[in-house]
């Protein structure tokens, strides 16, 4: 049976239109192999613990982790670095 737990950690950042974008790692663990991404976009909304991914980087971060299962790219990548694939 295939376990996956995620973990989240955080880096507040801000655009050009003051609004408030998040930076996360999202770490996962499957049959016991971590994988991580680093600086993930979140856009904080104006209430407690309210932040959210837009529909492309819900997307790519699944794209992303089925890749890194079936290691054709490494266990731990930067979001930004491989935000450009196509989905």
């Amino acid at each position: 049976m295939s376990v996956m737990a995620t973990t989240i950690g955080e880096v507040p950042v801000m655009n050009e239109k003051t609004e408030k974008i998040v930076r996360k790692e999202f770490a996962w663990t499957i049959d016991g192999e971590k994988y991580k991404v680093l600086n993930v976009p979140f856009y904080k909304m104006n209430a407690e613990e309210k932040e959210y991914v837009d529909f492309e980087t819900a997307l790519k971060l699944s794209l992303i982790r089925d890749l890194m299962v079936a290691n054709e790219i490494p266990q731990i990548v930067d979001f930004e670095e491989v935000a450009d694939i196509e989905i």
